[in-house]
């Protein structure tokens, strides 16, 4: 599969100004760690670093270049038009588009791999927590969408969702966008018959096939029929005819 991470950084910051390229061992930046990290990831991704025009963020565009990441740049107000720029010039074809944190050093990668994974799996656009999104920390934050997800959000993303990417959701009744039903992680695993029989109330086959891979580990092998969508107040079936 194809896969772009579009890791957007700027050296801007109210509380720790030019953070993404702090060094966090002696000549370790933020920004070359989350590099590294990506590009370990075993999914192989094409990693591009977006950041703004403003001559203040040329200290990254050099960074990266000199690590040989492709660089994108555009508006500081328009952080989507900059992750669609960076996704049309370096990775045109690219299936998934993830996007990355600049100051998530401790990014959890293999989360985001199989939250990939799942999509790739189920043929779904994106993933849905059952509102539960608050639950999940920082760390495991990434973002994953299909590129028909990606072109959408960057085509009818306005107002305040330009700034916060994937702020535009699609809606889970959407025709021809399909949602898999996610669990977001319980923190105690102690409760976890509990979390499972509450997400049996939910979706019966989502609580089955997702274990404790809500904290990182992969999810079971099942067929695509094994992984709901989300639609409006009901789950449809994976393999379902996107049209």
């Amino acid at each position: 599969m194809t896969y772009a991470v579009i890791l957007a950084a700027r050296m801007s910051s109210d509380r720790l100004p030019g953070k993404v390229l702090a060094e966090l061992a002696p000549g370790v930046t933020v920004l070359g760690q989350l590099v590294r990290r990506w590009q370990a990831s075993a999914r192989a991704p094409t990693v591009i670093v977006t950041t703004t025009t403003d001559a203040d963020d040329d200290p990254i565009a050099t960074a990266a270049s000199a690590d040989h990441v492709p660089v994108s740049r555009g508006s500081a107000t328009n952080v989507v038009a900059q992750m669609d720029a960076a996704v049309r010039a370096h990775a045109p074809g690219a299936g998934y588009v993830a996007r990355a944190l600049g100051d998530n050093p401790l990014v959890d990668v293999p989360l985001a791999d199989w939250r990939l994974d799942v999509l790739a799996e189920t043929g779904a656009d994106g993933l849905w927590h059952g509102g539960d999104d608050a639950r999940i920390t920082y760390a495991g934050t990434t973002d994953v969408w299909s590129r028909s997800a990606w072109d959408r959000i960057a085509s009818y993303s306005s107002g305040s969702q330009l700034e916060h990417p994937g702020g535009h959701r699609i809606p889970r009744n959407e025709r021809g966008c399909a949602q898999v039903n996610q669990p977001a992680p319980y923190s105690r695993w102690a409760s976890r018959s509990a979390w499972r029989s509450r997400e049996a109330a939910v979706s019966p086959r989502s609580a089955a096939c997702h274990t404790r891979g809500s904290l990182g580990s992969r999810p079971c092998s099942r067929s695509r029929r094994s992984i709901s969508h989300a639609s409006s107040g009901s789950f449809r079936s994976a393999s379902a005819a996107m049209t």
